[in-house]
């Protein structure tokens, strides 16, 4: 018999979603992976998830989206890396930045908007969020839960970004509340910032005005530069897309070889 708060750990990731107490005690009972004779076992379920969250914050396993309702911090959530993709049936299937069919912004970006115009530079809780989203019309959708796709899909660019070494744009306090990152922004953090900004996008305009056999000659000057032998630039037609070809040697044992292409 597994202790509560494995038993709801397996629950809450087979379902894949958020559950009420009262559903995730159902389950675990039946499955027969806790038991109890307690007469108020949701209640018990609820106060050992929430003692849970209270204690170990962020590293717990553990979300309370609504009243005595709880999710996985890390149960599966498929959300496309493309920016171009719109809301589907399920409200856990957005594209976090993606604007939806009918014109509306998107979750994050609506937050953004609330952040920003109501949120007077301190957090407020995703459910509020949500709500004022909802009120303003910013927010449209046909889901039955947008509390929950929203406190999933910050959370979700949250960890995107920050995976991706970029700065995110929101801050999450714990407890359901988030911030824009924009508002701790100041001295020399903010100076780096802004200059690494500046960079990229003077580099970006560079390249976009390189003629097609300069970003090859490019291409090829890096592949040399990373440790590649063997370099070679493609014909500006007829190369299939090829920018450049190069041999990766690594511990002079294994070779791999590599095409580049825009």
């Amino acid at each position: 018999m597994m202790e509560v708060k494995e038993a709801v750990i397996r629950i809450l990731k087979e379902a894949g979603k958020p559950l009420h107490a009262s559903e995730i005690t159902k389950l675990m009972i039946e499955a027969g992976l806790w038991e109890s004779d307690g007469k108020t076992l949701e209640d018990t379920v609820s106060a050992q998830l929430q003692l849970d969250i209270q204690s170990n914050g962020d590293q717990s396993p553990f979300m309370l989206v609504a009243p005595m309702t709880f999710g996985h911090r890390d149960f599966a959530v498929e959300v496309p890396d493309s920016t171009d993709s719109t809301e589907t049936a399920a409200p856990d299937r957005l594209a976090p930045n993606a604007p939806f069919a009918n014109g509306s912004l998107s979750f994050t970006d609506c937050a953004e908007k609330v952040l920003e115009e109501f949120g007077g530079k301190r957090p407020m809780h995703y459910w509020d969020i949500t709500e004022k989203a909802l009120e303003m019309g910013w927010l449209i959708t046909s889901g039955k839960t947008p509390q929950t796709s929203m406190l999933t899909l910050l959370i979700t660019e949250i960890k995107r970004k920050r995976k991706r070494g970029e700065r995110p744009r929101f801050v999450h306090y714990g407890h359901g509340y988030f911030g824009l990152s924009e508002w701790t922004r100041r001295g020399l953090a903010l100076q780096i910032e802004q200059h690494n900004e500046q960079v990229r996008k003077a580099l970006r305009e560079r390249l976009l005005a390189m003629t097609l056999g300069e970003f090859e000659e490019l291409i090829s000057q890096l592949l040399l530069e990373m440790g590649f032998e063997a370099v070679e630039v493609t014909r500006l037609s007829g190369d299939g897309g090829i920018d450049a070809r190069g041999i990766l040697v690594i511990g002079e044992v294994i070779r791999i070889k590599m095409a580049v292409g825009r």
